[in-house]
């Protein structure tokens, strides 16, 4: 995982870093790097991957503004995280998606607690499954995946683009997709809450009706309360 952070004050820059590692450590997670810069020039030229980016609005030369919107033309996949001393900006910082908006100074615990859900986020977009259809291995993304459902001794991926007959269990594509996103809302359905509109006491409907899936008794709870703590991550 690559951290981007971009701010024309050195000092802020050594503080957020330390705190992003400190996260890091105490999320046990090993496999990343942090990158500095301090003018949005030098950003947008960076040839690596940009998976969460630290921004700051005023800044000599471009201005954060302008660089998110060409950073996510580029890297729409990009986590965005705006950090700044002047509010103002909230609204056209959100025509870009930003992901969080940040008033300096930064509060230490909202910081943790954003980026973790922003490496939850990171962890759902960029991991892929492999498939075997018909002899031929396909690569598909997580966020693609409607959901997965029974079908006799085969099971049924409903997809973005097309639906695939697949091998194995519910089961084990639960824990192949073992990321907060998917849950298990009946013995026959996996669900993808990203794809989720509504859900009642015994069904879940997905992109606004046009996919429906049953809920257990069982399963009712977790579902839902799983649905509403993403609608809030996310809104």
């Amino acid at each position: 995982m690559r951290i981007l952070i971009c701010d024309d004050d050195k000092i802020f820059v050594s503080a957020l870093r330390q705190n992003i590692t400190e996260c890091f450590e105490k999320l046990e997670i090993a496999d990343y790097e942090i990158v500095e810069y301090y003018l949005g020039e030098d950003l947008l030229n960076d040839k690596g991957d940009k998976d969460i980016v630290f921004l700051d609005i005023e800044m000599p030369g471009k201005n954060g503004i302008y660089v998110g919107n060409k950073l996510k033309e580029t890297y729409p996949k990009a986590i965005v995280i705006i950090v700044t001393s002047f509010s103002e900006y909230l609204d056209d910082a959100m025509k870009f998606s930003v992901f969080r908006y940040f008033n300096k100074p930064i509060d230490k615990d909202r910081l943790f607690r954003n980026l973790k859900d922003a490496i939850e986020v990171y962890t759902r977009i960029n991991l892929n499954v492999m498939i075997c259809v018909d002899g031929e291995y396909k690569k598909i993304n997580s966020e693609d995946i409607i959901m997965i459902e029974v079908a006799g001794r085969k099971l049924k991926m409903i997809t973005e683009e097309e639906t695939y007959i697949i091998n194995g269990t519910l089961q084990e594509w639960s824990d192949k997709l073992n990321i907060s996103s998917f849950c298990v809302c009946h013995r026959g359905y996996l669900v993808n809450i990203k794809h989720v509109t509504s859900i009642t006491k015994d069904t879940v409907y997905l992109k606004n009706g046009r996919y429906k899936a049953y809920v257990s008794k069982r399963n009712y709870d977790e579902i839902k309360n799983r649905f509403m703590l993403f609608v809030e991550k996310n809104m």
